[in-house]
């Protein structure tokens, strides 16, 4: 598995979508296209209804994007386990320690990475916590992963299992609690994350090309625009370009692909179709048979990397 995952070392920010109030795209327009997937509208949309769907998109966007391009915190559990099964790799401060296949942490740095960019990261701190590594699975106990510069934290458990081969491989949870620590203005609150019967296919078509295809829910607790639960599902694979001299790395944003995601608690569906100059998709979100928002926006804004 490592030759697969390396490349994947390019958790949410969040950006602001066109349309409605929202900023940041490169075009916007607000219309009343219907959408055969959404339920029969019974009573129009309040205004107040309208700007809470829109903040909830806004919200999950960036994150579910990330996890769809393997640059999310599924990736980031995934490659370091990868590296402490491997035994590659020490931490380059702290450390951990392996009796069998139980592994322990102690304030190891230097094994987990989060994306801060295009083929871009940084690594965590491993604060605590054990995770079990087997070849095909890894189950983590109360992992907390920190991020110094930010004060953010992550307590994480849930397994993964892992089938495949360097070119084709497929990883699944059935579920992965997450009780998030995050930075608010002057301020942190805690926030959970239930992601529940995840599945991602990985199928690299080429020395050149790799297909994502991703399904899953994600159920939130206490976020900054209260409770929601949605889920997510690459309709069409995202394709990218990767580089198989960097390892397999990913080199360009999706130039083909959808990506859909449901928020479960107001039947609203928010779009993003990939455009084919790789840099730009096309977002979209429809509720009541009735689209609230549409623009162009940069992958790089799509995904938090240009802030």
């Amino acid at each position: 598995m490592k030759s697969l995952l390396k490349f994947t070392a390019i958790c949410g920010a969040l950006i602001m979508m066109t349309g409605c109030g929202g900023g940041g795209g490169d075009s916007q327009s607000n219309g009343s296209n219907t959408n055969p997937n959404t339920e029969n509208p019974s009573t129009p949309l309040t205004e107040q209804q309208i700007q809470n769907i829109i903040a909830i998109s806004n919200e999950t966007v960036p994150g579910i994007a990330r996890e769809n391009l393997l640059h999310g915190i599924v990736d980031t559990l995934i490659y370091g386990g990868d590296q402490v099964l491997d035994g590659e790799k020490k931490c380059s401060s702290g450390s951990y320690t392996k009796t069998g296949d139980v592994v322990i942490f102690d304030n190891c740095k230097g094994l987990f990475e989060t994306a801060t960019g295009l083929n871009q990261h940084q690594y965590l701190t491993v604060v605590s916590g054990k995770v079990t590594v087997t070849e095909g699975s890894y189950d983590y106990q109360d992992v907390v992963l920190l991020d110094a510069d930010s004060g953010e934290s992550q307590k994480v458990s849930g397994k993964f299992n892992i089938s495949g081969n360097d070119n084709n491989a497929v990883v699944t949870t059935d579920k992965l609690n997450i009780l998030a620590t995050e930075k608010i203005a002057n301020a942190f609150a805690d926030v959970t994350y239930l992601l529940e019967n995840y599945k991602l296919n990985y199928d690299k078509k080429s020395g050149l090309e790799l297909a994502l295809t991703t399904i899953g829910t994600l159920t939130v607790t206490n976020s900054t625009v209260g409770d929601y639960k949605i889920k997510f599902e690459t309709t069409q694979p995202l394709f990218v370009q990767i580089d198989a001299a960097q390892d397999d790395a990913i080199v360009s944003y999706p130039y083909s692909g959808v990506l859909k995601i449901t928020d479960l608690n107001n039947s609203a569906i928010t779009t993003l179709t990939a455009n084919n100059d790789k840099k730009t998709a096309l977002v979209s979100i429809i509720a009541n048979q009735k689209e609230l928002a549409n623009g162009i926006q940069n992958w790089a804004d799509i995904l938090g990397y240009s802030k």
